[in-house]
């Protein structure tokens, strides 16, 4: 388990396996804590986000989405990403990561808030 100082938590749920880069976790963020921007992985690696309760701003490749209770969204692994909770309640959601990488890759696929029928 990984947490840090100013405001959010990381809990690995899967085993660690030789020879496997695959995770998949349960992360809390505080409310207002920005939990920072992370660096691409391998080409043709993979992440999928699935919402618990919360807000949750996920920025990738500089283009934010805002995931809420419910929502899900998947995405190359190989980009920037940023997570960030920029409501008045704890945000708290699930990360799988495959980041060994495959030839195949994804396009990003957002399940729309209302937020986005607005836009």
């Amino acid at each position: 388990m990984a947490v840090d100082p100013s405001g959010w938590e990381r809990r690995i749920l899967s085993p660690v396996l030789p020879g496997v880069e695959f995770e998949f976790m349960r992360t809390t963020i505080n409310p207002g804590v920005d939990a920072g921007v992370f660096s691409p992985h391998a080409p043709g690696s993979l992440e999928w986000v699935a919402m618990e309760g919360g807000v949750l701003l996920l920025t990738i490749n500089d283009t934010p989405y805002t995931l809420r209770s419910g929502d899900s969204i998947y995405y190359d692994g190989d980009c920037w990403h940023g997570f960030a909770n920029p409501g008045e309640e704890q945000c708290v959601y699930y990360l799988a990561m495959d980041v060994k990488g495959q030839p195949a890759r994804a396009r990003q696929h957002h399940k729309p808030t209302k937020e986005d029928e607005h836009a």
